[in-house]
Protein backbone atom coordinates (compact mmCIF):
# COMPACT_ATOMS: atom_id res chain seq x y z
CA UNK A 1 0.00 0.00 0.00
CA UNK A 2 1.19 3.04 -0.89
CA UNK A 3 2.50 5.90 1.93
CA UNK A 4 2.78 9.74 1.45
CA UNK A 5 4.12 12.46 3.10
CA UNK A 6 3.06 16.18 2.15
CA UNK A 7 5.71 18.68 1.32
CA UNK A 8 7.26 20.76 3.63
CA UNK A 9 7.92 24.44 2.67
CA UNK A 10 11.43 23.88 1.65
CA UNK A 11 10.27 20.92 -0.33
CA UNK A 12 7.91 22.75 -2.22
CA UNK A 13 10.67 25.57 -3.31
CA UNK A 14 12.43 22.72 -4.61
CA UNK A 15 9.22 21.00 -6.70
CA UNK A 16 8.54 24.37 -8.27
CA UNK A 17 11.97 24.60 -9.00
CA UNK A 18 12.18 21.13 -10.52
CA UNK A 19 8.86 22.00 -12.91
CA UNK A 20 10.37 25.69 -13.94
CA UNK A 21 13.28 23.46 -15.35
CA UNK A 22 10.94 21.53 -16.89
CA UNK A 23 8.91 23.73 -18.41
CA UNK A 24 12.17 25.96 -19.64
CA UNK A 25 13.35 22.29 -21.51
CA UNK A 26 15.67 21.96 -19.09
CA UNK A 27 16.38 18.75 -17.19
CA UNK A 28 14.69 18.29 -13.75
CA UNK A 29 16.97 17.82 -10.91
CA UNK A 30 18.81 14.66 -10.55
CA UNK A 31 20.43 13.81 -7.09
CA UNK A 32 23.75 11.69 -8.36
CA UNK A 33 26.48 10.51 -6.02
CA UNK A 34 29.43 9.90 -7.57
CA UNK A 35 32.27 7.24 -6.03
CA UNK A 36 35.62 6.76 -7.05
CA UNK A 37 36.84 3.35 -6.13
CA UNK A 38 39.40 1.00 -6.23
CA UNK A 39 38.90 -2.12 -7.55
CA UNK A 40 35.58 -3.26 -8.75
CA UNK A 41 31.95 -2.90 -7.26
CA UNK A 42 29.91 -6.07 -6.45
CA UNK A 43 27.15 -4.50 -8.16
CA UNK A 44 24.48 -7.08 -7.24
CA UNK A 45 25.94 -6.84 -3.68
CA UNK A 46 25.28 -3.02 -3.95
CA UNK A 47 21.68 -3.17 -5.11
CA UNK A 48 20.88 -5.36 -2.89
CA UNK A 49 22.51 -3.22 0.14
CA UNK A 50 20.26 -0.72 -1.47
CA UNK A 51 17.08 -2.79 -1.17
CA UNK A 52 17.94 -3.47 2.36
CA UNK A 53 18.06 0.41 2.62
CA UNK A 54 14.95 1.38 1.14
CA UNK A 55 13.08 -1.13 3.42
CA UNK A 56 14.51 0.22 6.66
CA UNK A 57 14.38 3.77 5.45
CA UNK A 58 11.59 4.27 2.91
CA UNK A 59 12.06 8.31 2.62
CA UNK A 60 15.57 7.33 0.83
CA UNK A 61 13.60 6.00 -1.72
CA UNK A 62 11.11 8.69 -2.18
CA UNK A 63 10.05 10.18 -5.12
CA UNK A 64 8.16 13.51 -5.92
CA UNK A 65 4.92 13.21 -7.58
CA UNK A 66 1.50 14.85 -8.23
CA UNK A 67 -1.68 13.59 -6.66
CA UNK A 68 -4.52 12.00 -9.05
CA UNK A 69 -7.17 13.60 -7.01
CA UNK A 70 -5.97 17.15 -5.93
CA UNK A 71 -3.00 17.64 -8.41
CA UNK A 72 -1.37 19.03 -5.08
CA UNK A 73 2.52 18.02 -4.86
CA UNK A 74 3.31 15.29 -2.33
CA UNK A 75 6.38 12.74 -1.62
CA UNK A 76 5.66 9.34 -2.11
CA UNK A 77 7.64 6.94 0.01
CA UNK A 78 7.24 3.75 -0.65
CA UNK A 79 8.28 4.24 -3.80
CA UNK A 80 10.27 1.16 -5.25
CA UNK A 81 13.06 2.39 -7.18
CA UNK A 82 14.36 0.74 -10.56
CA UNK A 83 18.19 -0.32 -8.66
CA UNK A 84 19.30 -0.88 -12.75
CA UNK A 85 18.75 2.92 -13.65
CA UNK A 86 19.82 3.97 -9.89
CA UNK A 87 22.94 2.33 -10.24
CA UNK A 88 25.06 2.93 -12.87
CA UNK A 89 28.74 2.29 -13.37
CA UNK A 90 30.68 4.19 -16.13
CA UNK A 91 34.32 3.54 -16.27
CA UNK A 92 35.61 7.72 -16.85
CA UNK A 93 39.13 8.57 -18.56
CA UNK A 94 40.53 12.16 -18.31
CA UNK A 95 40.16 13.55 -21.85
CA UNK A 96 42.82 15.31 -23.06
CA UNK A 97 43.25 19.20 -23.80
CA UNK A 98 42.18 18.88 -27.25
CA UNK A 99 39.17 17.24 -26.46
CA UNK A 100 38.24 19.24 -23.10
CA UNK A 101 38.43 22.35 -25.46
CA UNK A 102 36.52 20.97 -28.50
CA UNK A 103 33.49 19.97 -25.67
CA UNK A 104 33.71 23.48 -24.57
CA UNK A 105 33.44 25.40 -27.57
CA UNK A 106 30.48 22.91 -28.60
CA UNK A 107 28.84 23.66 -25.36
CA UNK A 108 28.81 26.83 -25.47
CA UNK A 109 27.50 27.41 -28.77
CA UNK A 110 24.65 25.19 -27.88
CA UNK A 111 23.83 27.25 -25.00
CA UNK A 112 24.05 30.40 -27.48
CA UNK A 113 21.63 28.94 -29.49
CA UNK A 114 19.16 27.77 -27.05
CA UNK A 115 19.44 31.81 -25.58
CA UNK A 116 18.81 32.70 -29.42
CA UNK A 117 16.09 30.59 -29.36
CA UNK A 118 13.93 31.33 -26.22
CA UNK A 119 14.97 35.15 -27.40
CA UNK A 120 12.69 35.20 -29.83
Amino acid sequence: MARYQQLNPLDHMFFVGNELRKRLGLPGVNIQVLLELKGALDLEGFRQALRGLYRLYPAAGGRLERSAVSGRPRWRLNAEPDLRRAVRVRNLRAGTADELQLQSERLLRSSRSRAAAASG
